[in-house]
Formats: structure tokens, sequence, C-alpha cells
């Protein structure tokens, strides 16, 4: 059984379609933690955010 970091780099390693921008806010501690993160696994922020998103919501609310 996979982790969901594995999960996660699965769905990072797939080719993408280029997406629309959206702006949010992240605490500093969270925004600082994803971004060792994304640089240890050689990936970039908004890759690795619309990954997690897509693995962590039910996919019945991306087909609306």
């Amino acid at each position: 059984m996979k982790s969901l970091e594995q999960e996660i780099i699965a769905e990072l390693e797939k080719p993408k379609d280029r997406k629309e921008r959206f702006n949010f806010t992240l605490s500093m501690s969270t925004k600082a933690a994803f971004a060792a993160w994304c640089e240890e696994k050689g990936f970039k922020e908004s890759t690795a955010l619309d990954a997690l998103i897509r693995k962590a919501i039910p996919k019945k609310y991306f087909e609306r």
C-alpha cells in the first residue's frame, strides 16, 4: 500500500496541462514546511499543491 506522500509524488510525476492561477494565504510555518518538502523532492510548489489538493478532495467535486 502506498503512503499518501508516495501517491502525491506519483501524481506530480505525471505530465500536466497548463493551469489557471489562483491566490490564497498560508501561515508562514506551513509555507516554509511545504517549500522545504518541495525543494527536497524537486517539485515546484504550485504543481505539488495541485497534486496534494487533487489527492485530498474526492473526485466527484472535480466533475462539476
